[in-house]
């Protein structure tokens, strides 16, 4: 049989559609890139964002014009949360909750983990899987369920092995990365980037997102200490507005996150600090995005992702009223991404006449046609050489 995978969403979906690969590959089938020539074609969805939906409909749709006969799987958070629209397409359409998903091609007695990771040059490993902190204007609570972790041993061997394959680069994550062990008892995130750092090969460790009320001393004292740990965290903001923070159900202050952050970057010189920031929330007028725009100069993240608030069905947010038109929060978007631009510039002009290690990624850059990689903590960065080095890590000493 002829398998296509197709994947929206977080890193979270990623790994959990590599488990799905290597179960089908391991019981003899066969995988294409071509949706007319498979018998299976497996959607994994996502729903953190009306614009997520619209695009698992619309493959759906296309996988059901262009081979109507093949068995259709839809799988993962939108398949959670609105399967009667997955059914509304065609009602041949298998649909899976994220609590089914991973069970349909699992064989008796078989290791519920990852043995490589395709077509990348780092490898995700999920540790946690659900979330307890139900943020208004998030699903994920609703459709992935409590918080829990895997267990450490899994962890431990499925690390040994992507290790012992070549992977040069394991990134943890989770849906909330930093309540690893907490909710149930066992070793917390820090003791498990300690048993996978004893590992004895040649690779580093990177933490997906984590919250800021997650970043406890003994993660920061990982890594001030360890030789594999990246020099990098993802802290999402999302607003710098106490207002608005209080109505996303965010439980910190501005001047907390702020605060916080200036203590991290005290304790580990050159860290890259990235993180997400949402405009256009129900209820933020000018002055609370400027608020937002005043948090950021002053925090100033080596790279920005900023989104533009989708109202999702079911949260708290969606019954709150918006008060910007569509227009103005485009351009609160556009002003943030120019801000977030600047400072990604000032990160790496900081990084002048440094040395850093570069994991080199498995595709060149498009307009230089250079080698494309990523220092630990976490400058792009373009360099000369052959395709050998790709998925390798390697110095380099940025110029003046």
């Amino acid at each position: 049989m002829k398998f296509y995978l197709k994947t929206f969403g977080c890193k979270v979906n990623q790994y959990e559609t590599q488990v799905i690969r290597e179960r089908l590959l391991r019981q003899g089938h066969g995988e294409t890139l071509d949706i007319s020539q498979a018998q299976l074609c497996w959607v994994n969805t996502c729903t953190v964002t009306a614009k997520a939906d619209r695009e698992c409909r619309q493959i759906l749709r296309r996988i059901n014009r262009v081979n109507p006969g093949a068995r259709i799987i839809a799988a993962g958070c939108y398949a959670e949360s609105e399967p009667g629209a997955i059914k509304a397409i065609d009602s041949r359409i298998d649909v899976l909750g994220n609590n089914r998903k991973l069970e349909l091609f699992a064989l008796e007695g078989e290791f519920a983990g990852i043995s490589m990771f395709h077509d990348r040059t780092r490898a995700f490993i999920k540790v946690q899987d659900g979330c307890d902190n139900f943020c208004s204007y998030c699903k994920i609570p609703y459709v992935r369920g409590h918080s829990r972790s895997r267990n450490i041993k899994d962890i431990l061997k499925e690390a040994a092995t992507l290790a012992d394959k070549g992977y040069k680069e394991l990134v943890l994550t989770g849906i909330c990365l930093g309540d690893f062990g907490r909710r149930d008892g066992g070793s917390g995130l820090a003791c498990l980037i300690r048993r996978i750092s004893d590992i004895d090969k040649d690779f580093r460790i990177r933490l997906s997102s984590i919250e800021l009320l997650d970043m406890t001393d003994d993660i920061l004292d990982e890594i001030g200490s360890s030789k594999k740990l990246c020099r990098h965290l993802h802290i999402p903001l999302q607003s710098g507005d106490d207002e608005i923070l209080k109505k996303m159900n965010r439980r910190y202050t501005a001047a907390q996150f702020i605060s916080r952050i200036e203590f991290i970057r005290r304790r580990i010189p050159d860290i890259g600090i990235t993180t997400d920031i949402i405009v256009g929330f129900p209820g933020e007028k000018e002055a609370n995005f400027k608020n937002s725009a005043a948090v950021m100069e002053i925090v100033r993240p080596s790279r920005s992702h900023i989104f533009t608030f989708s109202s999702r069905p079911g949260t708290r947010a969606f019954e709150m009223s918006q008060d910007a038109s569509p227009q103005e929060i485009r351009q609160r978007a556009r002003v943030l991404e120019a801000t977030g631009a600047r400072f990604t510039r000032e990160f790496n002009t900081g990084l002048r006449h440094k040395e850093q290690r570069v994991l080199i990624e498995g595709r060149r850059d498009r307009v230089t046609g250079k080698l494309c990689g990523y220092t630990d903590n976490y400058a792009r960065v373009l360099v000369d050489g052959g395709d050998d080095l790709m998925g390798s890590l390697m110095w380099h000493r940025f110029k003046a």
